[in-house]
């Protein structure tokens, strides 16, 4: 459960957030830009509709959150876990996923032209049916499957060792 006095701060517009606990915490179309979640708990939370752009989520915990239609631009993930996480329809353009790990998460439909998976690592069980990518979405070093290369979001890349070159 949330810590009310975290989900008293997020609802002050508390821009330090870090470490904040907000497990299955209810935050569907929360205004949360521009704020530091380092280090926070949302396992099992739902942020559907929720505005994180331009926030810090590095190294915070999100197995199974769904963040379905969610706008995450410009974000930084950086050495995050992402298991079970839904981010169908999600905005995650300009988003930094370096050094993450994504296990059985969805990435249906996401848009994540501009976004860094540099050294990410993507288990065979994330879908990324429909994801839009572009010539800035970077995946160079991310270990995958080779089977996985013929999604579409990697059109410009080949695997080689396991590795996304």
């Amino acid at each position: 459960m949330a810590d009310v006095d975290d989900l008293d701060a997020l609802a002050r517009g508390d821009p330090d957030l870090v470490n904040a606990d907000l497990r299955e915490a209810n935050l569907d179309a929360s205004l949360m830009s521009h704020r530091d979640f380092s280090g926070a708990k949302f396992d099992r939370s739902t942020l559907r509709r929720a505005n994180l752009q331009r926030s810090i989520l590095t190294g915070a915990s999100l197995s199974q959150t769904d963040l379905t239609n969610a706008n995450l631009d410009g974000c930084t993930l950086v050495s995050t876990g992402l298991v079970h996480t839904v981010f169908t329809s999600a905005v995650l353009a300009n988003t930094s996923f370096q050094g993450s790990t994504f296990i059985k998460s969805k990435l249906i439909d996401a848009d994540l032209r501009g976004a860094n998976f540099t050294n990410v690592r993507l288990t065979e069980d994330n879908d990324l049916t429909g994801a839009i990518s572009d010539e800035r979405t970077l995946f160079d070093g991310a270990h995958i499957l080779r089977p996985m290369i013929r999604n579409p979001v990697f059109r410009y890349y080949s695997v080689e060792r396991g590795r996304v070159v």
